[in-house]
């Protein structure tokens, strides 16, 4: 709709209008009761600039940041069938200090599958042509780490931590060795670029633990500013 709320009018502690922009055009809409669900990103912001104060508004964001593996079997995976992410395991999610990760079937419809995984070595005809032969997993932290907003918003900062990252990157070394184990024929790791390892080729399965690389943060929602931080995975 092109429309975005800027704020809420209050009159005598009451909400009397809501003043949106629409292609540059601000409107004022009068209203009886309104119920503000922006989500996580948005709703502080429009708070903020409806003159609400409280000291914690706007801060403490938490995005449990993620990460994938994804690994190429011989045998037909299916990834598209039955529930998304119906299976998980909470073995590190309390890890150190009551903090970690919860391991995670990863929805594999190729809307995500494909955009989170740049196949950079084979070619799109063949890596579409093998997508029933993928499984997916993440790493979904319980981060420590805080983000805040910039100037009131929309735009966001939030920067992992080394404590959080750490997290993150055990869970993907054991989402990678879990994979190997099981006879993957390919892996590949979200990140950038893709790591890639195909066992046909000899690759010691080290190399893709001693690369380092950027980590896009796999946060979900729009208007908002990331860091990014080098990782390292081992599988020692």
């Amino acid at each position: 709709s092109d429309t975005r709320i800027q704020k809420i009018i209050i009159d005598n502690n009451n909400a009397t209008h809501i003043e949106v922009e629409n292609n540059g055009q601000v409107s004022r809409i009068e209203v009886e009761r309104v119920v503000l669900a922006g989500g996580s990103l948005n709703t502080p912001s429009i708070l903020l600039n409806s003159g609400y104060k409280n000291p914690q508004l706007g801060k403490n964001l938490k995005t449990h940041p993620v990460s994938g593996v994804a690994g190429k079997f011989n045998e037909e995976q299916k990834p598209w069938y039955g529930s998304m992410q119906g299976m998980h395991s909470e073995d590190f999610l309390f890890k150190t200090n009551n903090y970690g990760y919860l391991l995670q079937g990863l929805p594999m419809h190729p809307s995500i599958f494909f955009p989170y995984f740049p196949n950079f070595v084979s070619s799109a005809e063949d890596f579409i042509e093998s997508y029933n032969h993928w499984s997916g997993a993440i790493v979904l932290t319980s981060d420590t780490s805080n983000g805040s907003l910039i100037n009131n918003g929309p735009l966001w900062k939030y920067k992992l931590n080394d404590f959080d990252n750490n997290h993150l990157l055990d869970g993907l070394t054991k989402l990678v060795r879990s994979y190997y184990l099981a006879g993957a024929e390919e892996i590949m790791v979200s990140a950038s670029p893709t790591m890639h390892w195909k066992r046909n080729e000899n690759e010691d399965i080290e190399e893709i633990s001693s690369t380092k690389r950027d980590i896009s943060k796999r946060q979900e929602g729009h208007r908002r500013k990331t860091h990014r931080k080098a990782i390292s995975l081992s599988l020692i």
